[in-house]
């Protein structure tokens, strides 16, 4: 039975099939056919945001789970928003301003919005997606809480956290149901709030886990870059490319071993670490998500979990200029 207290620790992660500035021009068609896999090969978690193209990855998205909707739990955003002057500018791309809005009408607001272009009438998880230090956070929750009590969303919690919000949130005697941060063997410095995840109870939940595609071993250094979202990204430098795959090759007798893919090998290691760890794995293509598919069943023996930890030398990377 799909309850939220069963939420899978392992999301199918839509931020690349929102395309455009970020990720490169997107395929429609070819996305609609990959999250149509991925429900298929298994997954049931898909995580979401109104600014992941503009809301093309909600509306895609919607497509696909319609008449399937009882089967997949559903997490979108707010928090972010464009074609209205928010709290302060986030980022400008794909020829709109983004601003970062976490007032509570606002977030109303976004959530009907993300609600329609889902083409549903509830989302299972609600998460700020950027905390904004000039919004109250007392606001923010009680948007969240009337929204749970209007049976619009089923839980709620937040991404790309503070120190100050993270307390913010337990001192208002609420409790998330999960922190989204950036987390990768390549960057770990946010090691500080999944402690604190353990501590509270609460899920942590790792986005680019596989450093937006390099941990898997197949780029190359001569590859080329497209979108932001990894030409910001130090660890495309042509010279980290090198240091990142020299790392991984100790590990490649033992996804020989196991029989998968180094990315499948290092997110079962990565959940080993807590109880309270789980992934986003996002996928824009077909075959990518036939290439992930396994990340569902398999897991790590405690052999073979040491042998990583001993092998695994975390590459010092060149700083972007």
């Amino acid at each position: 039975m799909k309850t939220i207290e069963n939420l899978p620790r392992i999301a199918f992660g839509t931020w690349s099939i929102g395309g455009g500035d970020s990720w490169g021009k997107n395929d429609e068609n070819e996305s609609i056919n990959a999250l149509s896999a991925a429900i298929d090969l298994g997954f049931t978690y898909f995580d979401t945001a109104p600014a992941y193209g503009n809301g093309l990855s909600e509306t895609l998205l919607g497509k696909v789970i319609k008449g399937r909707r009882d089967k997949v739990f559903v997490a979108t955003k707010c928090g972010l928003e464009w074609g209205e002057s928010g709290s302060m500018l986030h980022k400008e791309r794909d020829g709109v301003k983004v601003w970062r809005n976490l007032k509570r009408e606002a977030i109303k607001r976004q959530v009907e919005d993300s609600l329609k272009r889902l083409d549903t009438d509830y989302v299972d998880v609600l998460l700020t997606h950027w905390q904004c230090p000039v919004d109250p956070l007392e606001e923010t929750i009680r948007a969240m809480e009337d929204l749970k009590k209007e049976g619009k969303i089923r839980a709620w919690g937040s991404c790309n956290n503070t120190p100050e919000s993270l307390t913010g949130y337990f001192e208002n005697g609420m409790k998330p149901i999960l922190f989204q941060e950036r987390w990768s063997l390549l960057e770990r410095k946010n090691d500080h709030i999944l402690k604190i995840a353990e501590e509270r109870g609460v899920m942590f939940q790792a986005y680019s886990s596989m450093e937006r595609g390099l941990l898997t071993g197949k780029v190359k250094p001569t590859d080329e870059v497209k979108g932001s979202a990894k030409k910001s990204d130090k660890w495309f430098k042509k010279e980290n490319i090198e240091r990142v795959n020299e790392a991984l090759q100790p590990l490649v007798p033992l996804c020989e071993k196991n029989n998968v893919p180094m990315h499948v090998l290092l997110s079962s290691y990565a959940l080993s670490l807590s109880p309270s760890f789980s992934l986003v794995i996002g996928a824009r293509r077909v075959e990518q998500v036939v290439d992930n598919r396994s990340v569902l069943s398999f897991s790590l023996s405690k052999e073979d979990k040491e042998e990583i930890t001993r092998l695994w030398k975390e590459p010092k990377a060149v700083e972007n200029d």
